[in-house]
């Protein structure tokens, strides 16, 4: 009996043997955003594997600071436009996904909140809007309550547009938030909206708390998107409230920023998203004191007037998949065209977020090649102007920075725009030198500006004399 029992043993230890000399595949799957899709041997996804295959259950549209007037004007005409590009990018996907879901507007949608271009926003929503499965989800901003001349502009825009003040909508299981500022300033978001954001924030984070919550209002917190350093262009009102959810994704406006900048989208205790703006620019420019900077050419040149050949018209296409994993892509009303993509592996994990400050030490250095050249185009006695190449970059390039040297002295600086936001990207620029003296000769080196302040280490350099 005992060694009936010990063969029996001993075959099974046989059989365990030789199973475990089979070479047989392993799969395990790492904790990362992956959509269904599960990753092989422990090998987490990049971004571009991850997104190949990427498939959306929501999209819509962003954007902000349309500024209608009348119909005929470029802005009204840009919206219409943006409609229409936002459903044939929808019908058109690949990725098995054809619906818009949703425009979602970040305020300042008419510049003087008056009836009359109230009238006109319904009338191109109307005609552009297919109703029946896309929701139209609009916000104030300043400029519809500080233009308004007394007229009760909210009161007309929810009796227009049969909605209320603020709202709190589910799409597709997602969760959209938005609120206009206070009527008393256009600028605030006093305490009892404060206090609403909060009471919504607690429901959707019940709901649906490893999945992004949707923010739209105008004003971004201070010191976060572009547009809102040193004070300007934000509101901190709000900041008390989003900061314990890092869930949210909190689409804003107002600083006419373009949202080609990398620094357009920040990640803190949650995530900021600058939209750009369907109306003008106002820039400023990094080294320089200079604010409020038009674009004035399509070769850099800086100006102050709105009028110049620089239409902004951008906008977002956001679309997220049945993780809450997002892609945000740019795209210009004016060029018809695609700006560009980021994404947003897990947007309600704090510990994935890259914020301004790492941003600048990973974003790339611009460059001059050996090919790049500058020449002077013209001079008179107190300024020079030169024409250069372009520099090189697997970044952003947001401005160059021409320093004019007397010996060994700095005697003054030049500014332009990389103009970005063309299409396609100016080759060569200009860019103009003020302030020098007549008869003088000077040494000019031109220094490329990446989006954090970061300048090329070899500059283009040219010897120039002034008349």
């Amino acid at each position: 009996m005992k060694k009936t029992v010990l063969l029996i043993i001993l075959a099974v230890i046989l059989l365990i043997s030789a199973g475990c000399g089979k070479e047989t595949e392993v799969v395990q799957t790492t904790a990362v955003n992956t959509g269904g899709v599960e990753p092989q041997g422990n090998v987490e996804m990049t971004d571009e594997e991850y997104y190949a295959t990427f498939k959306p259950v929501l999209r819509f549209v962003a954007a902000s600071d349309v500024h209608i007037t009348d119909a005929i004007s470029s802005n009204a005409k840009k919206f219409s436009k943006m409609l229409d590009m936002a459903y044939d990018i929808s019908f058109t996907s690949d990725t098995g996904y054809d619906k818009l879901d949703a425009v979602c507007l970040s305020g300042d949608v008419v510049d003087h909140g008056r009836a009359s271009e109230f009238d006109v926003l319904k009338t191109i929503l109307d005609k552009g809007l297919q109703f029946d499965y896309t929701v139209p989800f609009i916000t104030l901003g300043n400029h519809e309550y500080e233009f308004a001349d007394g007229f009760n502009s909210l009161g007309y825009f929810m009796e227009k547009f049969d909605c209320a003040e603020d709202d709190h909508i589910v799409v597709n299981g997602f969760h959209f938030i938005r609120l206009c500022p206070t009527k008393t300033t256009g600028k605030a978001y006093s305490k009892e909206k404060q206090d609403w954001l909060k009471e919504q924030l607690e429901e959707a984070s019940k709901d649906t708390p490893d999945k992004p919550i949707f923010v739209f209002d105008h004003h971004a917190a201070l010191e976060s998107v572009c547009g809102t350093i040193n004070n300007i262009w934000g509101s901190n009102d709000l900041l008390s409230v989003l900061k314990n959810y890092p869930q949210v994704v909190n689409f804003t406006g107002h600083s006419h920023f373009t949202s080609c900048d990398p620094r357009s989208l920040y990640q803190d205790r949650y995530t900021t998203v600058h939209c750009g703006g369907m109306a003008y620019f106002s820039l400023s420019i990094n080294g320089s004191n200079i604010k409020d900077v038009q674009p004035a050419d399509e070769m850099g040149g800086i100006g102050s007037s709105r009028g110049g050949v620089a239409q902004m018209g951008e906008f977002l296409i956001v679309e997220v998949d049945e993780s809450g994993a997002i892609r945000i892509t740019g795209y210009s009303a004016v060029f018809e065209c695609k700006l560009y993509t980021r994404y947003i592996r897990e947007p309600a994990d704090r510990k994935t977020f890259i914020n301004n400050r790492t941003k600048k030490r990973v974003e790339p250095v611009p460059y001059f090649d050996v090919t790049s050249e500058v020449e002077l185009l013209s001079s008179t006695a107190e300024s020079v102007t030169l024409k250069f190449s372009q520099a090189k970059s697997e970044g952003y390039i947001e401005s160059y920075r021409a320093i004019a040297y007397e010996g060994k002295k700095q005697v003054a600086v030049g500014y332009c725009l990389a103009d970005n936001f063309f299409v396609p990207i100016p080759e060569e620029l200009k860019i103009v030198i003020t302030g020098l003296k007549k008869g003088t000769e000077y040494t000019v080196k031109i220094y490329a500006v990446n989006a954090y302040d970061v300048t090329c280490k070899e500059p283009l350099e040219i010897t120039v004399k002034t008349k």
